[in-house]
C-alpha cells in the first residue's frame, strides 16, 4: 500500500500503512508457537530417555547377578546349602532368596527393591535343574535364566 499523506498541524506528514508489522507480528507468533510446541516435545523426550537409562540400569544388574548366581550354583553342585551359605542367602522352601536395595547392594527383606531366587527344580539322574529369577518390587522379572550342573557323587 502507497504511504499516505496526512495533514499535521498544518503541514503534511508522510504516514507509512502499519499493514506489515501486523504480518511481522503473526510470524513471530506462530515461530513462538512452534518453538513452544518443539521444546515440550524435547522435554517428553529427555523424560523417556531417562526412563530408558534407568531400566538399562537395572537389566544389567540383573544379568550380573543372575549370572553371579548361576556360577555359585555350579560351584556348590547344585547343594541348596552350600549355595545359601556361599552366597549368603536365604533358604526358602523351593530354594533360595537374596535381597538387593535400590543401588544393588545386599540388603535385609524390610529393604529389599530386588529380589533373586534360584529355585531348583526336577532333579534328571546326575543332573539338577534350577532356574534363578531377578526381579524388581514393582518392575516384575527383570531377568531369568535356566541352568543345570552335574551332581558330585
Amino acid at each position: 500500500m502507497p504511504d499516505k499523506k496526512v495533514r499535521d498541524s498544518g503541514r503534511m506528514v508522510r504516514r507509512k500503512s502499519r499493514s506489515g508489522r501486523w504480518l511481522l507480528l503473526a510470524v513471530l507468533l506462530l515461530a513462538c508457537l512452534f518453538f513452544a510446541l518443539a521444546s515440550a516435545i524435547c522435554v517428553r523426550i529427555f523424560a523417556d530417555s531417562r526412563k530408558t537409562v534407568d531400566d538399562s540400569v537395572n537389566l544389567s544388574y540383573a544379568i550380573t547377578a543372575a549370572i553371579s548366581g548361576v556360577e555359585v550354583f555350579k560351584a556348590a553342585g547344585g547343594d541348596r546349602e552350600q549355595t545359601a551359605d556361599t552366597l549368603g542367602a536365604r533358604l526358602c522352601e523351593s530354594g533360595i532368596r537374596l535381597f538387593y536395595d535400590d543401588r544393588w547392594q545386599r540388603t535385609g527383606e524390610s529393604d529389599r527393591r530386588y529380589t533373586m531366587e534360584i529355585l531348583w527344580q526336577n532333579t534328571d539322574g546326575a543332573l539338577v535343574y534350577a532356574r534363578v529369577i531377578v526381579s524388581g518390587e514393582s518392575d516384575g522379572v527383570l531377568f531369568a535364566l535356566n541352568t543345570a550342573v552335574l551332581r558330585d557323587r
